[in-house]
C-alpha cells in the first residue's frame, strides 16, 4: 500500500474506464450547458432580465462542473496565501465543511496563464467567492484562436 499523499499506479483496464468515465461525464454535462445556452435564444425577444440571468445560471453551472471535474477525477488542495492586508478574505463556513472567500462586490483578476490549469484555478476562485456566474473571460487578439471553455464576452 502506497503511503499517503503518494498516488496509486493503476493498470490499463483502470485507466480506461476511469477516462471513459470522464469523457462522458464531461462531454454530457457541457453538451447539455451548451444545449441549454441555444436554447437560452427562446428568451431573446422577452424583457431584458431573463436573459442574462439565464446566462449567469448557466455560467455558475459551468463553474460547478469545473469544480466537480476537479473533485472527483484530480482531488488535490487547493492552496491560498494571503498578506495581512487580505485580513477577513478568508473564512470558513458555519459547519467547517467549506471555505468561502469574502471578496468585494466588483473585483478585476488577471491570470498570467502558464498552462492550462490555470483555468481551474480562476473557477475554483470564483467558486469560492460565490461569483463563478458572473465571470468574464477576456482573450488578447492573438489568443482567440484558442478554444477554451468559457464565456468571451467583453
Amino acid at each position: 500500500m502506497p503511503a499517503l499523499g503518494q498516488p496509486q499506479s493503476q493498470n490499463f483496464v483502470q485507466w480506461l474506464v476511469r477516462t471513459a468515465v470522464f469523457v462522458v461525464f464531461f462531454a454530457g454535462q457541457s453538451i447539455a450547458l451548451n444545449f441549454s445556452q441555444f436554447l437560452s435564444l427562446l428568451l431573446w425577444p422577452f424583457p431584458h432580465p431573463y436573459y442574462p440571468s439565464y446566462i449567469k445560471h448557466t455560467k455558475r453551472c459551468f463553474g460547478i462542473l469545473l469544480v466537480a471535474i476537479n473533485q472527483f477525477f484530480a482531488p488535490s488542495n487547493f492552496v491560498i496565501t494571503l498578506d495581512k492586508s487580505a485580513e477577513g478574505v478568508l473564512k470558513q463556513s458555519w459547519n467547517g465543511a467549506k471555505v468561502e472567500l469574502d471578496m468585494p462586490e466588483r473585483l478585476i483578476l488577471i491570470a498570467n496563464h502558464q498552462i492550462y490549469a490555470d483555468w481551474l484555478y480562476v473557477w475554483c476562485f470564483t467558486y469560492l467567492a460565490n461569483a463563478h456566474d458572473g465571470i468574464k473571460i477576456i482573450l488578447k487578439d492573438s489568443l482567440k484562436w484558442l478554444p477554451i471553455f468559457g464565456w468571451v464576452r467583453i
